[in-house]
């Protein structure tokens, strides 16, 4: 049998799905969802299994699986459809797409672990690798063993689990600009510092990289540069958060644009503005000025760590 795999490759020309021949081990134990750890040239990847099947259209030179991460899927055939549209429709990797489905505790690392059902129904050389323990972990042996503990599973001599590592989920790292007075020669460094300027407050270094697609090397450059801070922080996720807007006048300019909607007219408009040019303030009165006159209005944020600051204000 065969997994039709997501490798994590961000190429435009690798940016598919890659067939790998499924282990007789993992044979009804990997599922359509599960993560796994896969050959690909000299180095070992991730990829998400988005399909099983019996045949596959390569023939020749089709590698074999190296390991699955999850015992459990952890994406559904419903969120790998999602994905997989999205991807389609917005030049996504469909590499990105599926790991934006995930939620963040289960990409934090965890024990897969095996806990016999009647451990006098093991064979001599499985009881012996308990001793004291209840329960085995299974990346602890070798690929030997580990198949004999898959083929007692199939056979319902086992029940697999996990355990999450100790390890904080709420601790993650942020990034602060440090200042405002900053010039490269660097177009990629100079969009991360234009996208911080512009936001004007902390984000997760895992959005600045996955979200929205800014390069770990040239993220260092910066923090390297000190125009840019890289810290932990612990998130509260019982604490309430609050953001601080100035509601300002608007200025000549900018009530200048603000008269030219035409609330009565179908038409499409493209507000372009330099950093603080006052963009935002003009979005919350056209919002404001819909919703006094009983219509609704549909704001969409360019990423989800933006919801909260928004809604605060408007």
């Amino acid at each position: 049998m065969y997994a039709e795999i997501v490798i994590d490759i961000k190429n435009k020309q690798l940016n598919r799905t890659f067939d790998y021949l499924i282990p007789n081990e993992l044979i009804d134990i990997l599922k359509v969802g599960s993560r796994v750890i896969v050959p690909f040239g000299r180095i070992k990847r991730t990829g998400y299994v988005i399909n099983i099947k019996n045949d596959s259209n390569f023939n020749k030179n089709i590698k074999e699986i190296y390991e699955i991460i999850d015992l459990k899927p952890i994406l559904t055939p419903e969120l790998i459809d999602i994905a997989i549209n999205i991807a389609d429709n917005n030049f996504s990797y469909y590499y990105n797409a599926l790991d934006q489905m995930v939620p963040r505790s289960l990409k934090l690392k965890y024990t897969k672990i095996a806990i016999p059902t009647n451990i006098d129904l093991l064979d001599t050389e499985l009881k012996s690798l308990f001793g004291r323990r209840k329960e085995l972990i299974i990346d602890n042996f070798n690929d030997e063993i580990k198949s004999k503990i898959y083929k007692a599973y199939k056979d319902g001599l086992f029940i697999f689990d996990t355990k999450f590592n100790n390890k904080k989920e709420n601790d993650i790292k942020m990034v602060h600009l440090n200042t405002i007075d900053y010039n490269s020669r660097s177009k990629y460094k100079m969009e991360i510092y234009d996208y911080l300027e512009e936001l004007g407050q902390d984000i997760e270094l895992e959005i600045l990289m996955n979200d929205m697609g800014f390069k770990k090397s040239y993220i260092e450059e910066l923090k390297n540069e000190n125009v840019i801070s890289i810290y932990n922080k612990f998130i509260d996720e019982n604490e309430k958060v609050e953001y601080k807007y100035s509601n300002v006048p608007l200025n000549k300019m900018q009530e200048d644009v603000f008269n030219q909607i035409k609330y009565n007219e179908y038409n499409t408009y493209l507000l372009h503005g330099v950093t603080g040019s006052g963009k935002t303030n003009l979005y919350i009165k056209w919002i404001n000025e819909v919703i006094n006159n009983n219509k609704k209005a549909l704001l969409l944020v360019p990423e989800i760590s933006l919801t909260p600051q928004i809604t605060s204000i408007i």
